[in-house]
């Protein structure tokens, strides 16, 4: 299932993960922040219930219009439906996070200044960016031995 997984990976999902780590990473350093201020977590997931909804349903027209019941396009495409809620979280919550009082000093802007932030997040991709390239990687040859390439 996994490999399936991986092989299935485009480059846009990889940097979607990136992303995601990135925003994990910043959370989980910062966690005191959120969980000191009940309004920031919230806040974040009101945005996230709005704008998730209106992102699902401006997809849906699509699905429909090719024929797909509603049903189904819950059941085909659950990891989207999740995207597009988790988006507006991550930047509802991220945004708060660094904009705080009390993380003022921690960020440049939206950068956050403490360097173990990154170093986490570069380690949680690897987890992904690794198996998605050896297992492309052996696929691939394997395609090319059964073409005779």
């Amino acid at each position: 299932v996994l490999k399936n997984y991986f092989h299935q990976l485009n480059a846009v999902f990889v940097v979607l993960y990136l992303y995601f780590f990135f925003w994990i990473s910043t959370i989980a350093v910062n966690y005191e922040v959120i969980f000191n201020n009940p309004s920031i977590l919230l806040n974040s997931v009101i945005v996230m219930v709005f704008v998730g909804i209106l992102l699902n349903l401006n997809s849906i027209p699509d699905t429909v219009a090719s024929g797909t019941e509603f049903l189904d396009y819950i059941k085909e495409d659950i990891f989207k439906i999740i995207r597009f809620f988790l988006i507006p979280l991550a930047v509802a919550s991220f945004s708060a996070v660094s904009n705080s009082p009390e993380a003022a000093e921690k960020f440049c802007y939206v950068f956050p200044l403490d360097w173990i932030i990154y170093v986490i997040a570069l380690c949680l991709w690897m987890l992904i960016l690794i198996p998605t390239i050896v297992i492309n990687c052996i696929s691939d040859k394997k395609e090319n031995e059964d073409t005779g390439v």
